[in-house]
């Protein structure tokens, strides 16, 4: 190991590596390596993964970054200034001021979550009209999303099987904005984290994130 480097808190194989940035502010990248053993012909070998985290997420999808890792990729997970392995004492989780700073879109706050400010708010807004008005990206994109929503005030049953964060309908068109080459993948029965959805579902969503890879990279299908 690096001596950079040092042991993430999600055990073998993941270590975290500080970034100190403008500000007095830091990042923190964490990383897989295992010597598990690689799927023969891996459909992502020799590419490069970077995780990017929501609002107030913090990574722990460990079979997401074995699953990266066995079909050939470079897994990274990056929390961002004031977010997960980056907070520190007197921080104020979640905020930014401006999308050059923080590239998310996601307007979900759980209860119980960190505190909406006006601040980030109107870099949410800014980072959607962003979006909105086109980003021109010129590589391949891949959304998936589950194929229901539940933005009820009372839990049920149902939101074991829905995203109860954002409106996924509405999800699904924002993505065409992003560039000319894009792929909507509806998930049955994912929650809003579809890699922390039920064994069957993710291993669906897997089997499509493959089988998209595979087409892109001219690997297989």
């Amino acid at each position: 190991m690096d001596s950079s480097w040092t042991k993430d808190v999600l055990g073998e194989g993941f270590e975290q590596l500080e970034l100190v940035l403008t500000d007095n502010e830091v990042a923190t990248l964490v990383r897989y390596q295992s010597g598990e053993k690689l799927e023969p012909d891996p459909v992502a070998a020799d590419a490069d993964v970077l995780y990017l985290l929501g609002w107030s997420d913090c990574f722990l999808q460990q079979k997401l970054a074995h699953f990266r890792y066995r079909n050939g990729a470079r897994f990274f997970a990056l929390a961002l200034h004031n977010q997960g392995r980056s907070l520190r004492a007197g921080n104020t989780p979640g905020f930014v001021a401006g999308i050059s700073r923080r590239g998310t879109t996601n307007t979900g706050a759980p209860t119980g979550g960190f505190p909406v400010t006006s601040a980030f708010l109107k870099a949410v807004f800014q980072a959607q009209s962003a979006v909105d008005a086109g980003l021109s990206i010129d590589v391949p994109i891949l959304t998936p999303l589950s194929t229901r929503d539940h933005l009820q005030p009372r839990w049920t049953e149902t939101a074991t099987e829905a995203d109860v964060a954002v409106n996924v309908d509405v999800v699904a068109h924002r993505p065409l904005s992003l560039g000319n080459n894009v792929t909507v993948e509806r998930i049955p029965k994912a929650v809003h984290d579809i890699f922390l959805s039920p064994a069957p579902v993710r291993k669906n969503a897997y089997r499509e994130m493959e089988r998209w890879l595979g087409g892109y990279l001219n690997r297989r299908c």
